[in-house]
């Protein structure tokens, strides 16, 4: 929802800027404070901007790269050959206006330590006349770029540092017209899936293809995660969020939407702390945003990451590390956990300060690790790092009045390490699989990590085909690692290869050794799609006597197994154990995607029933509604006349009102029915009837129904019904994969289709569609997607079907469509190449 809201903000303040000369003047901006006022700040050296830094007792900051070896840095990776490919954001913001941002001009570039001193010497551009390229990912020997709209593999095959081989993998992506608002991250995880930061998707290569998948995309700009694979990320003004569990499992079920537990703010009440005076923060007259002309509150937070390496002390490890490139600093928080055992982030005494600088040039944007274990970071290096479309008269004026808009050429790339270490290189390229192996136990997580990733990368011959060697050395370090992480990068190599370790899962999630319930229990999923009904019941009965946090564990697995009356007859341990509880009760229906009508039926079916599972039910009937499956919800009406008593019944009809969609007007839309519920009437209008139950009957329409002749569309013709069904299978079969099955779209990639004026308006609209493409931005509702949707080669029949089983699913009601139409519209439009553009066809419902 966050994400959305800010969509519509972006929109609402570009239109604003743009007539404003690019200020923001949402509120009353008073003057800056004459005793605020600061000369402009002086250009530092490489050398003078190290001397400056503020850093925590026993460490030091060294240089790693500066300009003009790289410039504007917004994030960096290094790959397994300890070289550093660096995205450079080199149009943004060149000025306060963001004049001529839009060109092609930023840069991916690879530098590299030659001497091996620590310091980069040499700089290649691998990829050159990018559009604000804004995340980079080592992987197969090339690179993952993001750079809008495109996603992109590049490798360089014959070793002149510049890429000569680049796939586009992915169009239609945002991040020109907003920056700080579009996917970015491609954070490689533990579970081997590239994660995304501010958009709901992560990718993982399936042969030569990525494939995609869906999350519940929390995070503005940065993702990072713990030694556990726990996800962590974070907005401007929320310094630190998780999810509670893996969000794939929070997404399963598209009637239900994002499952609670997503996108937890988990620092709550935290303030940054610069040594230094911060006047020139965007908004900086709201009150208690700067106090004493220091930064009170997060602002810009960003970049979060959970260090796991071993070139600072002990004590650091495991420490959250968030930029505020607004307050010129980088603060630390000390990750705990609550009696439920959910994460909690903490300032770090004495105040958070980790790493600080009194110039305001000094803008952390990214923070990574490295092979030698230490800390990194990317500092874009400029005076102005507010994007345009926010910009206000108050950071405006003091841009102006301390020439912070030049110079936009510079950028540092800065290591944190501890006083006795000293800069070192692990390269892993050339290693044998013995020797990976071993670094799986290494005690920094970017050698373990980028191990793991070769193993996974390297050790498939084809399809189900393991290299024999690489797999003894996976299976003994599974066994036998000398450590429980390297235990675990091991499971996840073999997982990424295809293969299930059943009894290893299984005592990763619950054994004396040590547990790891959320891994063992992600780790079990392949194994439950591979053995069915008989390995679900075994280890849901070993679930039954588990402790409280093995049994959450489990529940999340639930959703992987073929499901049925086990799964189902499972739900019932969880629900006595955790039924009060919002988080399981959402992994629960999570978890029994589809399923919601047989768990409302399975719930009535108990004997001597104490629990009080109203909100369950009420939650349920919203996604049997959401469903939009005409006979499964005259189904649930028919068993709560005949099974609901009247505290269930008004539960369930009040999530069935919930969950009905709305006009535009704000009022219901009718809930059609094939026929009248049996017995629901005459229970709907009984004098103890709940209110929300007669409201539903209200609702209600079917064939025959008194009054709502109108509102019940006509049936369709033997003629019509063959073609809706043949444009089913087309919808399955090429549709789906971006607008999904139950048409809700993809918040990543495209959008909704159930309820859209695109389908339900004017038909000749759809049609053109279809034909021949249609261009963003498209808003509907508080979200925007900025790509293209490609023509279709379709028959006049085949896009007749399509158009009609559209206009008709999911309770829709809009006229069918005729070839004949289409055949007309497609003469009519036949010297159109180009596709539509939004502004062109404006739907209208």
């Amino acid at each position: 929802m966050k994400r959305a809201l800010a969509a519509v903000l972006i929109v609402a303040l570009g239109a604003w800027s743009r007539a404003q000369n690019g200020d923001v003047k949402d509120e009353a901006q008073p003057p800056l404070p004459e005793a605020w006022r600061k000369p402009p700040p002086a250009l530092l050296s490489p050398d003078e901007a190290r001397a400056a830094f503020v850093v925590d007792a026993g460490l030091r900051v060294e240089l790693v790269a500066a300009e003009p070896l790289v410039k504007s840095p917004v994030c960096a990776a290094f790959d397994e050959r300890g070289r550093l490919y660096v995205c450079e954001m080199t149009s943004y913001m060149r000025d306060v206006d963001g004049r001529d941002e839009a060109r092609a001009d930023g840069v991916v570039a690879l530098l590299e330590d030659v001497d091996g001193d620590g310091r980069m010497d040499r700089r290649s551009e691998f990829l050159a006349g990018l559009v604000l390229p804004r995340a980079v990912a080592p992987t197969r020997g090339g690179v993952l770029v993001i750079a809008p709209p495109e996603l992109l593999f590049a490798r360089d095959t014959d070793g002149d540092g510049r890429a000569d081989d680049v796939r586009v993998l992915e169009r239609g992506l945002q991040g020109i017209t907003s920056p700080e608002h579009a996917i970015n991250g491609l954070h490689y995880a533990l579970d081997n899936w590239f994660w995304c930061a501010n958009a709901p998707v992560r990718y993982r290569w399936n042969g030569e293809q990525l494939e995609r998948g869906r999350t519940a995309g929390g995070g503005q700009w940065g993702i990072s995660e713990d030694a556990r694979g726990r996800l962590y990320f974070n907005d401007n003004s929320n310094p630190l969020r998780c999810d509670l569990y893996p969000s794939h499992w929070a997404v399963r079920n598209a009637s239900l939407g994002v499952a609670p537990g997503m996108n937890v703010s988990i620092a709550k009440g935290a303030r940054p702390r610069p040594p230094h005076t911060t006047p020139g923060v965007n908004r900086g007259y709201r009150a208690g945003l700067l106090v004493d002309a220091r930064l009170n509150e997060f602002t810009g937070a960003c970049a979060p990451l959970v260090y796991e390496g071993d070139a600072l002390a002990p004590r650091y490890r495991g420490s959250a590390f968030v930029a505020e490139p607004c307050g010129n600093l980088v603060h630390r928080f000390e990750l705990s956990k609550d009696a439920n055992g959910r994460p909690l982030a903490s300032t770090a005494a004495p105040d958070g300060a980790f790493l600080s600088s009194p110039d305001e040039r000094f803008r952390p944007v990214h923070l990574f690790e490295g092979p030698d274990g230490a800390l990194y970071v990317a500092d874009m290096a400029r005076g102005v790092i507010q994007h345009r479309l926010f910009v206000t008269s108050w950071l405006r004026a003091q841009v102006e009045e301390r020439k912070l808009e030049a110079p936009t050429d510079r950028g540092r790339i800065w290591r944190v390490t501890s006083g006795e270490r000293k800069a070192r290189t692990a390269p892993l390229a050339d290693a044998s699989w013995t020797e990976l192996g071993e670094a799986l136990d290494a005690p920094s997580r970017w050698t373990r990590k980028t191990a793991q990733r070769l193993f996974v990368e390297g050790a498939a011959l084809a399809p189900g085909v393991i290299d024999r060697a690489a797999f003894d050395v996976l299976r003994e370090q599974a066994r036998g690692a000398a450590t429980e992480l390297g235990r675990l990068h091991a499971l996840w190599a073999l997982d990424g290869l295809g293969h299930a370790e059943p009894d290893l899962a299984r005592r990763l999630w619950w054994s004396e050794r040590g547990s790891d319930p959320v891994n063992g229990a992600r780790l079990m999923e392949r194994a439950l799609r591979e053995g069915g009904t008989e390995r679900l019941e075994w280890w849901m009965t070993r679930a039954r006597f588990a402790p409280a946090e093995q049994k959450r564990a489990a529940l999340l697995a639930l959703g992987s197994s073929p499901g049925g009356a086990a799964a189902l007859h499972a739900s019932f341990e969880f629900l006595d154990a955790f039924g009060d509880d919002d988080v399981l009760r959402g992994q629960l229906l999570s978890s029994l995607g589809g399923s919601e009508l047989e768990l409302v039926a399975a719930l009535f079916a108990q004997e001597s029933r104490e629990r009080d599972d109203r909100a369950l039910l009420a939650a349920a009937g919203g996604c049997v509604v959401r469903e939009a499956r005409a006979q499964r919800i005259a189904a649930l009406l028919e068993l709560t006349a005949q099974f609901a008593s009247a505290r269930d019944a008004e539960a369930l009809a009040r999530g069935m009102l919930d969950a009905c969609s709305r006009r535009a007007d704000g009022s219901r839309r009718a809930l059609v029915l094939e026929r009248e519920p049996r017995g629901f009437t005459g229970f709907a209008r009984a004098a103890d009837a709940p209110s929300s139950v007669h409201e539903l009957l209200q609702l209600l329409v079917w064939p025959g129904k008194p009054g709502a002749e109108a509102s019940v569309p006509r049936e369709l013709t033997a003629e019509e019904r063959a073609l809706a069904e043949r444009g089913r299978a087309l919808y399955e079969q090429t549709c789906s994969s971006c607008h999904q099955l139950n048409g809700r779209g993809d918040a990543g990639l495209a959008p909704p289709l159930r309820d859209s004026p695109w389908v339900l308006g004017d038909p000749d609209v759809f049609v053109r569609v279809v034909l021949h493409g249609l261009r963003g931005p498209l808003t509907l509702g508080d979200t925007t997607w900025d790509g293209e949707m490609p023509a279709h080669e379709l028959s006049d029949e085949d896009l007749a079907g399509l158009g009609t089983y559209l206009r008709r699913e999911w309770g829709h009601d809009a006229a069918p469509l005729t070839a004949e139409f289409v055949r007309e519209l497609r003469a009519r439009h036949a010297q159109r190449r180009a596709a539509w553009s939004v502004q062109e066809l404006r739907p209208t419902k």
